[in-house]
């Protein structure tokens, strides 16, 4: 994995988490006293957004330590 490649996943890693960011917030309105409410088309937002970012986070570990494994293993 180069650093290019790197680069990539961690950009993608902070676009997911800023939707991620923006949907919590949204939980935390001040008019709501009852429960958190979050829309349907933002939870499933919030929800692609945390699966991929474990996706894309696996990916990027996995790339690492490929890259640092010795020759021959």
């Amino acid at each position: 994995m180069d650093i290019n490649e790197i680069d990539n996943a961690l950009h993608g890693i902070e676009q997911m988490l800023e939707v991620a960011v923006r949907s919590v917030l949204t939980l935390y309105r001040d008019d709501a006293d009852g429960p958190f409410q979050l829309a349907a088309p933002d939870g499933a937002l919030l929800d692609f957004s945390v699966l991929d970012i474990e996706r894309r986070v696996k990916d990027l570990r996995g790339g690492l330590i490929s890259a640092h494994r010795p020759q021959g293993h």
